[in-house]
């Protein structure tokens, strides 16, 4: 690699980093730093790169930036706007960087993802120490009472159910790497001081996450759990997802059979006694999400705008189960919240990420060359999975501050070497 390819991986590592602050801690004078962003394709144009590199999410993403863009351009408030406009933009752009500086050097590629795991330890650390107490799971109270958190922690407590939502992007990635390390121990994948560190991280990471009591978050770990199963079954797979489909559809049938008795999971020691537990209720979140489908309908081409879900619900369609004090941050739903607050059009960009990610990471596991890289090519299609199906009952909607960890699980799901990756040089 020439001296100038050197220099351009350095530069856009560090305005990357230096930019990172402005995505987490946004303010109408840091977010003007995001012009410097242009920066990073100036200087993949002077190493001799494309200005994007090619990846199969770019018209997606494009399409997600158009409606950004929109946002921009129609949103009510743009000031309460530009914290969830300054996430993605950056988190977009951190994705393409993590593309070109991975393809430009692979070996790159493993201190990107002990990057995302270093952070998944950090944000697991945070939890602990500021985790919202809840009530949900009766068997496991009495060691969340003793949570730090409880005694040591000033200010606003941050949402167990947020933090089991970003835990889902390193978890199941974790748990893949470990299980290739012990499972190959004889083959040394992995030197042989990580293989214990590993271990110890997924259980931390699952131990939070069973401490957040967060069931949405517990039941996405074990969709990419079970799947990580039969990703690694060999002959068993086929048996497995067919008793997985098993297991769905008679989920299914329980719901329509009795959906008073399901609804019960969502509902924990409290039935809609307060303005809380009706928003962690089953009944709440369908009314939550009546509310989304009449944004939606009312603004299919454009959507409210960013972060203006919490204002608009409130003022045009009032909630009966739940305290108009309550802020109702989101539709806690990822794909109704995206279509509220982007429009069908970002719908379709933000559907067209996950199954561009999807075939990614489906033709990485078939031509991974190793174990390590099938494992790693397994772990980060486990990790999507479970955020997806946590997706389906509660949401870290799209720019939120920690945001910038699913665009990087993303760019390393399209930088992930391969035989047949495209390379530029």
């Amino acid at each position: 690699m020439n001296r100038r390819r050197r220099l351009f991986i350095v530069a856009e590592i560090v305005l990357a980093g230096l930019l990172l602050p402005v995505a987490v801690f946004p303010s109408p004078v840091r977010i003007a730093a995001l012009l410097l962003l242009p920066l990073l394709w100036l200087l993949r144009r002077a190493a001799g790169y494309p200005l994007l590199p090619v990846t199969p999410l770019n018209s997606p993403l494009l399409l997600l930036l158009l409606m950004v863009l929109v946002t921009v351009l129609i949103t009510p408030d743009l000031e309460w706007s530009l914290p969830k406009v300054a996430g993605i933009v950056y988190g977009s752009q951190l994705y393409l960087a993590t593309v070109s500086v991975v393809r430009a050097d692979r070996r790159l590629f493993w201190p990107a993802l002990a990057l995302l795991l270093l952070a998944g330890a950090g944000i697991g650390a945070v939890g602990l120490l500021g985790m919202q107490a809840t009530s949900k799971l009766p068997f496991i109270q009495p060691l969340v009472n003793r949570l730090p958190a409880q005694r040591l922690a000033n200010g606003e407590l941050i949402s167990p159910n947020e933090i089991a939502g970003v835990l889902l992007w390193m978890a199941p990635l974790a748990v893949a790497l470990t299980f290739a390390g012990l499972r190959y121990r004889q083959r040394r994948l992995l030197p042989a001081w990580l293989s214990p560190l590993l271990v110890l991280l997924s259980l931390f990471l699952a131990a939070v996450l069973l401490l957040s009591q967060s069931r949405s978050g517990l039941l996405g770990f074990g969709a990419g759990l079970f799947f990580l199963l039969a990703a690694f079954a060999g002959r068993y797979r086929r048996p497995l997802l067919a008793l997985l489909g098993v297991l769905l559809l008679a989920g299914l049938i329980a719901y329509a059979a009795a959906p008073d008795s399901f609804a019960l999971l969502f509902q924990g020691s409290a039935v809609l006694d307060s303005a809380g537990s009706a928003v962690n209720s089953l009944e709440g979140r369908r009314e939550i999400w009546s509310r989304a489908r009449y944004v939606i309908e009312d603004f299919p081409f454009t959507g409210v705008g960013l972060n203006n879900f919490r204002r608009v619900v409130p003022l045009l369609y009032p909630l009966f189960l739940i305290s108009p004090a309550v802020d109702i941050s989101h539709a806690h739903n990822h794909l109704l919240n995206t279509a509220a607050e982007l429009g069908i059009p970002g719908l379709i960009a933000y559907v067209g990420l996950w199954i561009g990610a999807a075939v990614l990471l489906w033709r990485s596991w078939q031509r991974a060359d190793g174990p390590l890289l099938q494992a790693v090519a397994a772990g980060i299609a486990a990790s999507l999975l479970a955020y997806f199906v946590y997706g389906l009952f509660d949401a870290v909607a799209l720019g939120a501050r920690p945001g910038f960890l699913f665009w990087l699980l993303l760019g390393l799901a399209a930088a992930l070497p391969r035989p047949a990756a495209p390379q530029y040089e």
